[in-house]
């Protein structure tokens, strides 16, 4: 039988990414550490497929999702596709026993800032019905086209000069340069519901 330091020593050893799923799905945990759970995880699967952007550069928004879910059931992450949620959305996180909930909409960067923000209105007035442990979502950016910081400061100028449901804050992520986490008020319940704008870098040029 193992023995408390056995067991520590062993989640020590454990890789990141297994630790994220383990502890996203404990009964105990707040929805606070929840998102944070989730969000830590999202990086790890985006570096996964930046690490890969030359195979995934063109790729459609579906086809990227189906592997950004894949990667996060690797972790033992609560992700399916176009669940039915107020529509099909096109992530849905969901922990095993408790009813938090994430929605998570993703939009390529090639259509433009306008294009990319459709995936916030979708959440705020189609998707989510925020109440406790279920008013966060996400925006996942598929940059395929210009570099990150550009795509990710025209989206942040778009929603700030044209979403007239954002409260006005904008907060920095401290999880990723170039994200940001808006506080916006439903349309539904006009409670607030935050939303996190996230890029994925599978922007590929190579000058050689």
């Amino acid at each position: 039988m193992l023995g408390n330091n056995s067991i520590a020593e062993i989640e020590n050893e454990l890789p990141e990414s297994t630790k994220l799923g383990l502890f996203s799905n404990l009964a105990k945990i707040s929805y606070k550490d929840f998102i944070y759970c989730i969000n830590r995880s999202i990086e790890f699967a985006s570096l996964e497929m930046e690490s890969s952007a030359d195979n995934y550069n063109t790729l459609s928004e579906d086809t990227l999702s189906d592997i950004m879910v894949g990667i996060l059931k690797g972790m033992s992450i609560g992700a399916t596709r176009e669940t039915k949620h107020n529509g099909h959305c096109d992530i849905v996180i969901r922990h095993s026993k408790k009813e938090y909930l994430i929605l998570i909409e993703a939009k390529k960067s090639n259509k433009g800032a306008k294009w990319i923000d459709s995936g916030f209105d979708q959440l705020n007035m189609r998707y989510s019905n925020p109440q406790k442990g279920r008013d966060y979502g996400i925006v996942l950016v598929y940059v395929t086209t210009q570099k990150v910081p550009y795509i990710m400061g025209e989206v942040e100028k778009y929603v700030k000069k044209n979403i007239s449901y954002v409260s006005g804050s904008y907060e920095k992520c401290s999880l990723r340069a170039d994200a940001f986490k808006v506080d916006s008020t439903s349309e539904k319940s006009s409670l607030l519901y935050k939303v996190r704008f996230a890029p994925v870098a599978l922007n590929h040029n190579p000058k050689d």
